[in-house]
């Protein structure tokens, strides 16, 4: 009898120390993007962002996600929405389904800002004058 409870004190640390390294590997996947505060330079950073972060425009690029992402209510929305700094397919498809398409100019220029990068995003004009910035 004493033996069978040395065995199941052994195999109950052995599930608590599984149990622990998985939590530790998962500190580095999936879920540690969503303790990443919103509208934070860690977050402009996570998703890979190379351009200058204006805390407004990126906050506005966010809202956009959020609330595409409140429509569907699915997670991958709202990570694939922010993917690669809004230059990704998912990200003009939500600007369309909030009806926000007549913004779409100032959108590409906020996405040029924060990326550092031409926006997947645009038409002619917006190009233009992303080409020939007014200072």
């Amino acid at each position: 009898m004493l033996m069978s409870r040395r065995s199941d004190n052994q195999l109950s640390s052995g599930r608590l120390i599984l149990v622990l390294a998985v939590l530790l590997f998962s500190q580095n996947t999936l879920a540690s993007f969503i303790r990443i505060r919103p509208n934070t330079y860690k977050e402009f950073q996570y998703i890979n962002c190379q351009g200058r972060f204006d805390k407004e425009q990126y906050a506005s690029l966010t809202n956009i996600c959020e609330d595409c992402h409140n429509v569907y209510r699915n997670p991958d929305v709202l990570l694939g929405c922010k993917a690669d700094c809004f230059r990704n397919s998912l990200f003009p498809k939500c600007v369309s389904m909030l009806l926000l398409d007549q913004r779409e100019p100032e959108l590409s220029k906020m996405v040029y800002t924060v990326s550092g990068k031409r926006p997947l995003m645009y038409d002619s004009n917006a190009v233009a004058s992303l080409q020939n910035p007014e200072i």
